[in-house]
């Protein structure tokens, strides 16, 4: 019953809330006080479904119910204990991004959050998919990529590496690339200096592999 009620659930915050609501986007308006109970709120169905009405109103009008959708679906994949449920939260998650992207742009750092989490949650069954993505963020955003998207791409290029998906050369390209754009920003007053770090480390490390 439970997992019928979270298809239901999210279903409806796809299809339903937003072919009811686009009509009259500017209900909008009326919802977006209820952030402040969302979060102070631990009662998290009652808040998704809060949410759901949000979205409905808002997915046109404003980013902000795509952040807090990004937070509630996280939180739903991290305390599902069934594989299935949380496979259909992730998926969920995933499409939001997408229409987030759609409709608000920044398709680098949207496709950033995608690649790292894609490699968390799914890293043996989505690592092609993984490592694409995270190319394409990284593509686009070049020397602005957050330090973090740049780790884990090095990290997926390496994974693709080992199954055969990726080249020694394709791998060497992205060592190189990467080693470009932290250039201007590896230096010891920067706020994520160890990353940094962490990444030189890791490129030295598995170049010393590869030889």
């Amino acid at each position: 019953m439970r997992f019928v009620t979270v298809i239901i659930l999210i279903v409806m915050t796809f299809q339903s809330f937003s072919q009811v609501y686009d009509k009259d986007s500017s209900c909008c308006d009326l919802f977006l006080y209820l952030e402040p109970e969302i979060k102070n709120n631990k009662d998290l169905d009652k808040i998704f479904r809060k949410w759901q009405i949000d979205f409905g109103c808002c997915y046109k009008k404003s980013k902000t119910v795509y952040i807090q959708g990004e937070s509630l679906f996280l939180q739903k994949i991290e305390l599902s204990k069934d594989s299935t449920e949380k496979q259909l939260y992730f998926d969920s998650l995933m499409s939001l991004f997408d229409k987030r992207i759609k409709y608000f742009g920044e398709e680098g750092f949207v496709l950033g959050k995608k690649g790292v989490l894609l490699r968390k949650y799914y890293l043996a069954s989505q690592q092609k998919m993984t490592y694409e993505t995270l190319s394409k963020s990284v593509n686009i955003l070049k020397e602005k990529s957050d330090p973090y998207v740049l780790l884990t791409y090095l990290k997926s290029a390496y994974d693709n590496y080992r199954f055969n998906e990726v080249t020694k050369k394709e791998l060497l390209d992205v060592f190189f690339t990467i080693e470009s754009l932290i250039q201007t920003n590896n230096n010891e007053s920067n706020n994520d200096f160890n990353i940094y770090l962490e990444i030189k480390k890791f490129i030295d490390n598995k170049r010393v592999e590869l030889k």
